[in-house]
């Protein structure tokens, strides 16, 4: 039987959740998607908001 380190898997789920933080925070400052999808995501975690687009 194999012991997991709790210092290991602790830092392994680190991990998995910066990848996931960072996926977060791409589609919200992605201009492609929906501003209100992203603004309001952005709003439900906590998280900045994305700046407005500048009209072109």
């Amino acid at each position: 039987m194999q012991t997991v380190d709790p210092l290991r898997a602790a830092e392994d789920e680190l991990q998995r959740l910066r990848v996931r933080f960072a996926r977060v925070a791409a589609f919200i400052h992605n201009p492609a998607h929906c501003a209100d999808a992203r603004r309001s995501l952005a709003r439900d975690l906590g998280l900045p908001e994305p700046t407005p687009e500048k009209p072109q």
